[in-house]
């Protein structure tokens, strides 16, 4: 079906008459519904409209669950000139521009990885000396990439030569940064992910995340003084670093308040998981996962090439974590749906023995984690 034959089933609709974004809704829906397609032939699913008429009910009428089994969904794959978010959002078009930017960060992960590789295949004296090192240079190297989105030029290059880490990272960081021209000297951020605030808003920040803990915690917008150029993360960075960032710092933190920095360790062994909380010589790995849609986070997983790391295992404890305001947020816009149960209930059809949890969980997970080795083996 072309883009005209959809429009007009689209104008059928008086709600959609009102809207000033049809062709937008258009584009969505031709791009999920061949998506969509695409999976029933693929599936070797026969019941693929042919004609207008049965993709006027395959729209309209049918429930998503009747095409596809992971889906619990009974609304239909598209309503009143609306695509259902959940399809929507599992095949969504990655934007490659923003694929290319976070190639940057790839670059400074790769040289990391590479030089604590050739630092334990060397097994010297002191090689664990030089093992932290790296560990300890790579964090301050993916904190500075999630601190903020927005930084005065000279202040930043002033951060980034009292970093310490090695020339190689220098250069990456600086190409993580674009200069940009048209603020003023005072500059008002939000105050979770440092993103400048463009207009005056009931929300902050156009990210979701963001303007719940500005909500939770009663957050005011910071302002900075720019001595130099106005220098931006780029968005690729943004999307898939810094913005997941954001819970992955703030469980560190919590976890440090409960039992102490020298307990709890973040991107250890050069990210192979996200936290690491130790206690009596036994670790737990935590991986935070901060995605919109439990669905979209399973085929995330399910397109890993390392998800042998997150089964679970008593000698081998690792958690998947959905932070507090993902499933919060999850659930104002869908109220009869629990992120936790979706996601394990995908896990358990696919045969993954991965452990979910809650963030606010966290502390009895890691109590009885620690219980269990202290028990006496009977």
């Amino acid at each position: 079906m072309d883009e005209m034959s959809l429009l007009y089933l689209l104008k059928q609709s008086t709600e959609i008459k009102q809207r000033k974004d049809v062709r937008e809704q258009v584009k969505k829906a031709m791009s999920a519904l061949q998506a969509l397609t695409r999976y029933l032939y693929e599936n070797g699913i026969q019941q693929i409209p042919s004609n207008l008429c049965e993709y006027y009910q395959f729209l309209e009428e049918r429930p998503l669950c009747d095409y596809i089994t992971c889906i619990k969904s009974v609304e239909p794959f598209y309503d009143a000139g609306i695509v259902n978010k959940e399809v929507e959002e599992l095949f969504q078009e990655e934007n490659l521009e923003e694929i290319q930017q976070n190639a940057i960060v790839g670059n400074g992960i790769r040289f990391f990885r590479e030089k604590l590789q050739k630092l334990e295949e060397e097994k010297s004296e002191d090689t664990w000396i030089y093992i932290k090192e790296c560990e300890e240079e790579y964090v301050r190297f993916r904190l500075f990439l999630s601190e903020t989105e927005f930084r005065d030029s000279i202040s930043m290059e002033y951060d980034i030569a009292n970093l310490n880490v090695p020339a190689e990272i220098v250069q990456i960081l600086k190409k993580s940064f674009s200069c940009k021209k048209h603020y003023g000297k005072d500059v008002e951020v939000c105050p979770v992910c440092g993103k400048p605030i463009m207009e005056k808003r009931e929300n902050i920040c156009d990210n979701e995340v963001c303007n719940w803990y500005i909500q939770k915690e009663k957050l005011e917008p910071k302002t900075i003084k720019l001595q130099g150029k106005a220098m931006e993360l780029l968005p690729g960075i943004y999307r898939f670093c810094l913005s997941p960032g954001i819970a992955e710092r703030k469980i560190y933190q919590k976890l440090k308040d409960l039992y102490g920095a020298d307990h709890v360790f973040l991107y250890p062994h050069v990210d192979r998981y996200d936290i690491d909380v130790q206690k009596n010589g036994k670790a737990v790995h935590l991986d935070i996962k901060d995605v919109k849609n439990p669905l979209r986070l399973f085929k995330t997983l399910t397109e890993t090439s390392d998800l042998s790391k997150l089964f679970y295992s008593k000698e081998n404890p690792v958690y998947l974590v959905i932070p507090e305001h993902r499933i919060s947020i999850y659930t104002q816009t869908n109220r009869n749906l629990s992120y936790i149960e979706q996601l394990r209930s995908y896990l358990t059809e696919a045969g993954m023995d991965i452990r979910v949890i809650r963030e606010a969980r966290l502390p009895v997970m890691l109590n009885s984690e620690w219980r269990c080795q202290d028990e006496p083996l009977s």
